[in-house]
């Protein structure tokens, strides 16, 4: 499948900026978020994407211009991570130390899991578990909340380091740590 376009955020700019793939000459720009950029993520309708940071609000862009569709409620801290399934997007960060979830619409506030510890760094999600990893308290580990209603379920023995940014096959939850190590764990533990 080719790529049209490339996005990014930072800290700097404050901006989600759209890049041309073939060449990353510079198409445009959002409006300004107004703090420090750090998750990113495009819909999978192919129309809109959203991203959030150190304001605590999630932003609802749409692609073809980076106009604002949606703002959701204050997280209450830093947002560092978004995911998604078919209906709600799901947000997590430092602070208030939850999984919170949004409305994909209009950003509508829906409900948040108990507290994960620590900040949360990372999300991954399929039809029944979302997981969560990041700078936990002692034992540091990667904790599941059913999707249905964000409960807790369990969580995996200590992986020794924070579960900074992750991703996961039938088997295995990889992971890069704070000090830029990647590891893997068992998704069964």
């Amino acid at each position: 499948m080719a790529v049209d376009y490339i996005l990014a955020v930072g800290h700097v700019t404050r901006k989600v900026r759209k890049y041309l793939a073939s060449d990353l000459s510079f198409v445009e720009e959002s409006p300004s978020y107004g703090l420090e950029l750090y998750a990113l993520l495009i819909d999978w309708d192919g129309l809109h994407c959203y991203a959030a940071g150190q304001g605590g609000k999630v932003v609802k862009y749409q692609l073809s211009d980076l106009q604002v569709v949606a703002t959701s409620p204050l997280y209450g801290g830093t947002v560092r991570v978004i995911e998604q399934d078919a209906f709600y997007i799901y947000v997590g960060g430092d602070n208030i130390d939850r999984i919170r979830r949004y409305l994909k619409s209009d950003l509508t506030y829906v409900d948040q899991s108990p507290n994960f510890g620590g900040t949360i760094h990372s999300l991954l999600i399929d039809w029944t578990y979302i997981v969560a990893g990041g700078s936990s308290a002692v034992p540091r580990q990667f904790r599941r909340y059913l999707v249905s209603d964000l409960s807790y379920v369990d969580a995996s023995s200590s992986v020794g380091a924070d579960g900074i940014a992750s991703a996961w096959d039938d088997d295995y939850i990889y992971f890069r740590t704070s000090s830029y190590n990647m590891r893997k764990i068992s998704r069964s533990t």
